[in-house]
């Protein structure tokens, strides 16, 4: 149709969260071209009003209540951007995580990159006076394969690893860099697609026995005495029993290096 409208009565607002609805409505304008109508009600029956904590027998709270879903669902509708804090709804929502520390993380980069996002991180923290050693509050994350060889580690990664940046690294998601900290599709950067020796090269991937990967987190690790938390990568496209199996020999024959004292 290009003319019929299409419309209800009314929509009991206390059964609705108003943005909500107000979402659902300005979809549904777009899809007809224009030719929503929209209805809104207070209601009257239990099923209607008591949603959302939403009073009932109080007259004068319903009214309340349904006068300021009104309000937020007309700045939905009316407003590029807004503010609301009355007696039922604040938006946007106050910030639940306060008191609750925050860690910068960097994973999967190359050296120079990692090197240059810790500093950075680093100075930006002292500008504003919090002073922390090179690497606090932060996480770095690398790859991990373990084999009982290098070469072995990476012939059996090689295939998963290269097919998945052949789609990842035009969108500029591959950290991998040369010497200069330029990423591949840069400016006088390689402009092939990095491969997965290049990641190991830079140490964005540890491939090897335990004791090579051991020795491989630790030369990193070792730069920035501060940092206190890894996060592994695992190849994507991995089949499930041999990711039990990496898993299971990093938590046997890796992880007890990292120990506390």
């Amino acid at each position: 149709t290009q003319r019929l409208k299409f419309g209800c009565a009314f929509n009991v607002l206390p059964m609705w969260h108003p943005i909500r609805l107000a979402e659902d409505y300005a979809m549904a304008d777009i899809v007809t071209d224009g030719r929503i109508i929209m209805g809104i009600g207070r209601g009257y029956h239990t099923r209607e009003v008591e949603t959302f904590g939403s009073p009932l027998l109080d007259a004068q709270a319903n009214r309340e209540l349904f006068e300021e879903q009104l309000e937020l669902l007309l700045k939905c509708f009316n407003e590029d951007a807004f503010q609301h804090k009355v007696l039922y709804y604040e938006c946007p929502p106050p910030v639940q995580y306060r008191g609750y520390g925050l860690k910068a993380m960097v994973t999967l980069n190359g050296q120079k990159i990692l090197d240059d996002v810790v500093r950075a991180y680093h100075d930006a923290c002292e500008r504003q006076g919090r002073r922390k050693k090179l690497g606090e509050d932060m996480i770095w994350g690398a790859g991990i394969y373990l084999a009982d060889t290098e070469e072995e580690a990476v012939r059996r990664l090689e295939p998963a690893h290269d097919e998945r940046f052949k789609w990842f690294a035009p969108f500029g998601f591959v950290r991998y860099a040369d010497e200069h900290g330029r990423t591949w599709g840069t400016p006088g950067a390689p402009a092939g697609v990095p491969s997965l020796r290049d990641g190991v090269a830079q140490k964005a991937w540890f491939c090897g026995p335990p004791g090579h990967v051991i020795d491989g987190i630790k030369s990193v690790a070792d730069k920035y005495p501060g940092l206190e938390n890894f996060m592994i990568h695992w190849a994507e496209g991995m089949p499930p029993k041999e990711f039990k199996e990496q898993l299971t020999w990093f938590a046997k024959d890796v992880m007890p290096a990292f120990k506390r004292a």
